[in-house]
Parts: structure tokens; C-alpha cells; sequence
């Protein structure tokens, strides 16, 4: 199946299934071209951002964690993140949640493989991927500033 999300309503959406997370903000989500469901949540203006995963919607909102739509039954999972929510990476068939200190991963049905272990105090961002490794830059605030660190792929341990 094919799934895609516009963020502006269209009046193809009356009478469509509602998932509601918060209040505020609307994603109205396509599957095959039809549309298929309308999900609510209260986005913040920083650090908010969604991804289609396989067949997965998961919504990364700052505080509130991670919510993960599954698109075939379209339960929901909440999945805290230790700090806040940064950003996702899509690499090699899994997806990574960057916070203010950790990394989790997960896998392509959404399992959780690793989560880091406070590798930052404000922040991690990708650089790269050498090998069997992750490259990110760590916010350690005064007087550290940004660090790079290496974490392995296998398992999110500090190399």
C-alpha cells in the first residue's frame, strides 16, 4: 500500500475514521490515493516532525514523545522519549529517534532494538554512518558544547 499525508483539510475527509492525539493540528493521511484517516495532535512549533516507516505513521512531538500509528489496524503506541523529541533518521531498515540525550532504534515493524545511554545533555544529530557504526554530534553544554561521539549500529553502545 501506498500511504501519503497532506497537512490541509479537503473536503474528501467527512466521515473518515479520527485518531485523536491532541488538539490543534491535523494530518489527513491518503492510502492507495483514498483517503484513509485524519489524526489530531497539538504540535509544538519547534521540534515536531513525521514520517511514513514501512507501514507506520510515527508523529516525534517535542515533550509528548513519539506516537506510532500502525496504518494496517491503526492502533496506537505511545513511546516516551528520556528529554525531548529532536529528529528522525531512516537508515538501513531502521529508524532512529534523536532526543536531548539518547538514541533509540527501531526496527521495520517499529520494535525498540537500543536505546542509548545519555550520550548528550541538549541534543544529538547524525553526521554520518562508517561501517557498523553512527557518527553524532552530542550537545554537552558549557563547558563541552557539541562533542562527536561514535555509537554502535548493533546494539547503540558507545564505541
Amino acid at each position: 500500500m501506498i500511504y501519503r499525508c497532506e497537512e490541509t483539510y479537503n473536503g474528501e475527509f467527512e466521515n473518515i475514521k479520527g485518531i485523536v492525539l491532541g488538539s490543534g493540528h491535523c494530518y489527513y493521511i491518503y492510502r492507495d490515493d483514498k483517503p484513509y484517516v485524519i489524526i489530531e495532535v497539538c504540535l509544538f512549533d519547534c521540534f515536531s516532525e513525521a514520517v511514513f516507516f514501512h507501514d507506520y505513521f510515527v508523529i516525534g512531538n517535542y515533550y509528548e514523545g513519539v506516537y506510532i500509528i500502525n496504518m494496517l489496524d491503526l492502533k496506537v503506541i505511545h513511546k516516551e522519549i528520556s528529554g525531548y523529541f529532536g529528529n528522525f533518521e531512516n537508515i538501513d531498515d531502521s529508524l532512529y529517534v534523536l532526543g536531548c540525550n539518547n538514541i533509540t532504534a527501531f526496527d521495520s515493524y517499529m520494535n525498540e532494538k537500543w536505546i542509548s545511554k545519555d550520550i548528550a545533555v541538549d541534543g544529538v544529530l547524525l553526521n554520518a554512518i562508517e561501517g557498523d557504526s553512527i557518527i553524532v554530534s552530542c550537545e554537552m553544554d558549557p563547558p563541552g558544547g557539541w562533542v562527536d561521539r561514535r555509537i554502535r549500529l548493533s546494539d547503540g553502545k558507545l564505541i
